[in-house]
């Protein structure tokens, strides 16, 4: 079974950015995030999709 040093619940703009952070800051820091919704890569703001000007709150960050 594998040990992480630091568990992050929700993968969303922060989450991901805490992780980041963590990983960038201590680079052998094992950490891990929990995301019930789809993955990163998946995940498509309608802001840089040019759909909409302003946040609507969706469900890719909300």
């Amino acid at each position: 079974m594998k040990k992480y040093d630091v568990a992050i619940v929700g993968g969303g703009p922060a989450g991901v950015m805490a992780a980041y952070e963590l990983v960038e800051k201590k680079p052998g820091r094992h950490v891990i995030v929990f995301e019930s919704g789809k993955d990163i890569y998946h995940r498509v703001c309608p802001i840089s999709a040019g759909k909409v000007k302003s946040c609507i709150g969706c469900k890719p960050c909300s």
